[in-house]
């Protein structure tokens, strides 16, 4: 699929055939596809996978360059774009940044309006990933609050 351009109908046509496999099986799905991507170093590497997704990322970045605190539909709906071809690449470049500065979480959050549903499925994938991470903040300084960024995504996950 990251080869492929970002278009949604791809999306829609792969969903029916993803949706009826167990969760356990697509995640992993996800976590190789995520894999193949990204680790160079990893056999299961395609470098031309890497490449589209590296062109995601750098889109998806300079996107974020230009958000501001304020709404935005027009970025919110670049970075729902990005999800249609690689969306693993797009959270991994979304995720440090909306944990590192809170004003981007509602912008995140509003482009959870333009996600297929194969991208709202890779979206949890990759925020349970977020999650198990033992490097990644999730309770405020004060021990008893969730962190901004996962009280974002929780809002984004169940509206």
């Amino acid at each position: 699929m990251p080869l492929l351009s970002a278009n949604y109908g791809y999306n829609n046509e792969l969903w029916p055939l993803l949706k009826p496999l167990p969760y356990q099986f697509r995640y992993s799905l996800y976590g190789e596809w995520h894999v193949a991507m990204t680790e160079s170093k990893d056999r299961s590497y395609v470098p031309a996978m890497g490449l589209a997704a590296a062109a995601v990322q750098n889109t998806t970045k300079q996107t974020l360059k230009r958000m501001t605190s304020e709404l935005n539909r027009a970025h919110a709906r670049a970075i729902g774009k990005g999800s249609y071809s690689a969306p693993t690449a797009l959270w991994q470049a979304i995720l440090p940044q909306i944990m590192s500065y809170e004003n981007m979480i509602d912008t995140v959050v509003e482009s959870a309006r333009y996600l297929s549903a194969l991208g709202w499925d890779v979206t949890m994938f990759m925020l349970l990933d977020a999650l198990s991470d033992e490097s990644k903040e999730r309770v405020k300084n004060d021990g008893l609050t969730a962190s901004a960024w996962l009280q974002g995504a929780l809002n984004a996950a169940y509206p």
